[in-house]
C-alpha cells in the first residue's frame, strides 16, 4: 500500500468518524467473489505495474483438471446478507448496470422503503460511464470508498466465511 493509499484511508477514516449508528445501517456494501470448485491453498494477491497482466513473472500456473469456478455479485447490509447472484461469463459494465437494475435495486428496496448509500470499490466496472448514469438516473447516493481497501468492507467477512465452509466440506469429504 502506497502512502497516498494510506492518506485516502486516514481521509476516510476521518470524514466518516461521527457518522452514527442509524448512517451505517443505510449502507449497502457490495462486492464480487469468484467461488472455485477447487482449494489450493491460500490467495496469492500482490500488485502489478500498469500494462502487465500477461507478463510471464506475473502469471502463476495453475492445473485445472476438470475444476471450474463461479464468479458472483452480492451485497451486504447491517441487516444481514441480501442478494446473490450468479455472474455470467465476464462482468462489463452492461452487465453489471444490468445487476444493479434488477437484483440489487428490488432486493434493497425490500429493506429500505428510504434512502440506502450503496458502497462499491471503484473498480473501472464500478465507474464506467454506464454505471455513472445509471446511479445518476436513480438517485443512488454512493459512498466514496478508498482505492485497494478491501479490508474495510464487511462482506469480505462473509466471503471468507463462504470458503471456509466450502474448504471444510472438501476436506470432510477427502475424509470418508
Amino acid at each position: 500500500m502506497t502512502d497516498f493509499h494510506k492518506a485516502a484511508r486516514l481521509d476516510f477514516a476521518r470524514q466518516y468518524v461521527n457518522e452514527n449508528v442509524a448512517f451505517w445501517r443505510r449502507v449497502v456494501f457490495s462486492d464480487e467473489k469468484t467461488f472455485s470448485s477447487s482449494f489450493n491453498g491460500p490467495v496469492t494477491v500482490f500488485y502489478r505495474p500498469n500494462n502487465t497482466r500477461f507478463h510471464p513473472h506475473y502469471v502463476m500456473q495453475r492445473g485445472r483438471s476438470g475444476q471450474f469456478s463461479i464468479n458472483t455479485w452480492g451485497w451486504v447490509c447491517a441487516e444481514g446478507p441480501g442478494a446473490l447472484w450468479k455472474i455470467e461469463g465476464n462482468l462489463d459494465g452492461t452487465q453489471y448496470v444490468s445487476i444493479l437494475e434488477n437484483v440489487m435495486l428490488p432486493s434493497v428496496k425490500i429493506l429500505f422503503s428510504e434512502d440506502f448509500v450503496f458502497l462499491h470499490d471503484n473498480s473501472r466496472i464500478h465507474t464506467c460511464k454506464q454505471a455513472k448514469t445509471w446511479f445518476s438516473e436513480n438517485n443512488v447516493l454512493q459512498l466514496t470508498w478508498p482505492a485497494r481497501s478491501p479490508d474495510l468492507n464487511p462482506i469480505e467477512n462473509i466471503w471468507g466465511c463462504m470458503v471456509h465452509i466450502h474448504c471444510v466440506t472438501i476436506n470432510y469429504g477427502k475424509q470418508l
